[in-house]
């Protein structure tokens, strides 16, 4: 079993008459960073969910349990942790990207993310996949030059700024992409967090 924090909604905002009739979101923070936003109904609430919105269809909710208690909840997520990782079990979108040490996330430091964004247009040269694609500056390691950065596909990418002031040749900058926040969270991030631990 491993170790996670919980905020629950129904704490924060009290007085839920039947706590085997609703819904709730719910935060799972990991002892590894990781977070997730989970939306959860109870059993019961899916008969009324099915009269609001009708027989035809419905958009399910990310997790089903048997009442909105702290006990239910705990011990339900321990359980899929017993399985698994939560964004392979529920749905994938359920996982949030948090920028733990040694990355930064640029929305803590604007000004140094618009000097990554001039320098990565000054490097990138034409032959190069990502020169005039469309990109988002995400976070920048503290340790050493590399930056990560959202294609408008999804996709992310990290690249190793050389800080030449120029356009650069050949393979660089380097660059690694990644399908989505899940793939660099498991084949990046994750080992570079242990590493910086060391």
């Amino acid at each position: 079993m491993r170790n996670f924090d919980l905020w629950l909604e129904f704490e924060e905002t009290p007085g839920l008459e039947d706590l085997t009739d609703d819904f709730a979101n719910i935060l799972v923070t990991l002892e590894d960073g990781r977070k997730y936003g989970i939306n959860v109904w109870t059993f019961k609430y899916f008969n009324e969910a099915k009269k609001e919105e009708g027989e035809l269809y419905i958009v399910p909710p990310d997790l089903f349990v048997a009442e909105l208690t702290r006990d239910c909840i705990e011990q339900t997520i321990s359980k899929l942790l017993d399985e698994g990782e939560l964004e392979e079990l529920l749905n994938p979108s359920v996982f949030n990207l948090n920028f733990l040490d040694p990355w930064w996330d640029i929305m803590e430091t604007p000004d140094l993310g618009e000097t990554i964004n001039i320098e990565l247009k000054k490097e990138l040269h034409q032959n190069h996949k990502l020169y005039d694609i469309e990109y988002e500056v995400l976070a920048k390691r503290q340790d050493n030059d590399e930056i990560l950065i959202e294609l408008n596909s999804g996709e992310l990418a990290t690249i190793h700024l050389t800080w030449s002031g120029k356009e650069e040749q050949g393979n660089f900058p380097l660059t690694s992409y990644f399908y989505n926040h899940q793939d660099f969270w498991k084949r990046s991030m994750k080992q570079s967090i242990f590493e910086h631990q060391e």
